[in-house]
């Protein structure tokens, strides 16, 4: 089974994926929560003079984890980043480079799409 251990505030994410083919989900929920209780004076005592956080005691209960015989899976990752709506100013963005004729016909789109709203809005 694979598991996932992570922490959230607001826009921030940070996953932590994990593999275990004897550990119930349960189990999994009480294993994160003892790795945090048993890695947590080792991580206050660390020289590091800088805040005290959560995703980092979070990436030492990681590594308990681990200890606790789980196994990490790092998955590789592909992503990309850009605007929601396409319109004539995102197409040359450098994200989508490799896009150029499926930006157009978004942004293409998009253009025909407002001037539809604004039609049905009354602006000209």
């Amino acid at each position: 089974m694979i598991f996932e251990f992570s922490w959230s505030w607001y826009e921030d994410y940070s996953p932590h994926l994990f593999e275990s083919n004897d550990k119930t989900k349960a189990e999994f929920e009480a294993d994160c929560k003892k790795a945090m209780v048993e890695c947590f004076d080792d991580y206050m005592s660390d020289d590091n003079k800088g805040w005290a956080a959560v995703p980092d005691w979070i990436d030492r209960a990681c590594d308990k984890l681990e200890e606790f015989g789980y196994d990490r899976i790092k998955p590789t990752h592909f992503g990309l980043f850009g605007g929601y709506i396409v319109d004539e100013n995102d197409i040359t963005d450098d994200e989508f480079k490799d896009f150029p004729e499926q930006m157009k016909k978004m942004s293409d789109y998009n253009t025909a799409f407002r001037k539809e709203m604004d039609k049905d809005m009354g602006i000209t």
